[in-house]
């Protein structure tokens, strides 16, 4: 009698401890869904919310430079009339700079950069759904003001007008794909941007530095010249996209665009002068502190563990198609912004 007590006993706790394990599970599923479906809810009401845009979105940098224009005006170089939105933009760059792709750490003299958590196939694909979702009304935001976007592959490849179609044009490939930028893509890797926590959409160069919107410093200005040069365009394009996938969080969008100066080459100036360069780059940022999350579409699926017990799982399926209305969003504020400094009215003196 008193072994079968026992037994009963055994039988009950086993029981109760079963009873709170599949409860514990239940918690931790419903708090999951609670948090995924609270940031879904938080993002899509600030995406819906034109004064929380508003308010996120900064011109950070002026399209034309006061400066160059001045300078421009007063000796001559160009005419007012100079001063025009160009025919056509190249997007440059389409890239996500992923925080959680590197890690970066200071010691004494010695900066080291270790990768972990995000791959970089994971991110690549990231960063192509947001593009393929993007690209058209980037390219209406442009048309809006007449002026054409074009993506790399539109560049390389230019319609020829005898046959219609599109022919790649070798001089252009080699500058887009293959220009040497050393000093660039060293001091890129060396201090984190390089490949290790870059991503971008197919068909684009990986152009790391583009996170900074204008290629600063010093030591990139006389490349940035050449290559720019080289690519022979009036303007240029960047989509910048900051975030962290691992815990589907989004810090930053900034679009850029790059100008050349209608008067750098009659003024003679041989390479990038302080204060007077062959190109000046506008941008506008949408900032979030605290980054903003719900960014990822999850889905919640069923799965067997390696004790063979059914238990469930929240798996990132898609891209929130709310990312790329926010990309187009920043874009229709860079496009207006540059309209209005290009074409502002010279403020005559009084006599």
């Amino acid at each position: 009698m008193k072994n079968l007590t026992i037994l009963k006993s055994i039988i009950v706790i086993s029981l109760v401890l079963f009873s709170t394990v599949i409860s514990a599970q239940s918690r931790a599923v419903k708090n999951a869904r609670k948090t995924i479906e609270s940031e879904k809810e938080q993002f899509h009401e600030f995406m819906n919310n034109p004064e929380a845009l508003e308010s996120k979105t900064k011109v950070t940098t002026g399209v034309v430079g006061a400066y160059e224009k001045k300078q421009n005006l007063k000796k001559e170089y160009c005419s007012i009339e100079d001063y025009k939105l160009p025919e056509k933009v190249l997007l440059l760059s389409f890239y996500i700079k992923d925080n959680d792709y590197s890690y970066s750490s200071l010691s004494g003299d010695f900066f080291t950069t270790t990768t972990y958590k995000a791959s970089g196939k994971k991110v690549n694909a990231v960063t192509q759904r947001i593009y393929e979702r993007s690209i058209e009304e980037l390219k209406k935001e442009y048309a809006v003001l007449g002026m054409e976007l074009i993506t790399p592959f539109e560049y390389i490849a230019p319609i020829n007008p005898e046959s219609g179609k599109r022919v790649i044009d070798e001089k252009r490939y080699e500058a887009y794909t293959s220009f040497p930028l050393p000093i660039l893509e060293k001091k890129a890797s060396k201090w984190g941007l390089g490949g290790n926590q870059s991503a971008v959409a197919e068909e684009f160069r990986l152009l790391p530095y583009s996170s900074v919107l204008g290629f600063q410093g010093k030591h990139f200005a006389k490349e940035k010249e050449e290559y720019l040069k080289a690519l022979g365009m009036d303007a240029y394009a960047i989509i910048v996209i900051d975030m962290t996938a691992a815990n589907s969080s989004l810090n930053s969008i900034s679009s850029g665009f790059i100008f050349k100066n209608p008067g750098y080459e009659a003024s003679g100036a041989k390479g990038p002068a302080v204060g007077y360069t062959n190109f000046t780059t506008g941008s506008v940022t949408m900032t979030f502190d605290p980054p903003i999350k719900g960014i990822f579409v999850k889905e919640e699926q069923e799965y067997t563990t390696k004790k063979g017990k059914k238990d469930f799982k929240f798996v990132t399926v898609d891209v929130e198609p709310g990312v790329s209305v926010l990309v187009n969003y920043v874009t229709k504020k860079l496009v207006e912004n540059t309209k209005l400094q290009i074409n502002v009215p010279v403020k005559k003196k009084k006599k």
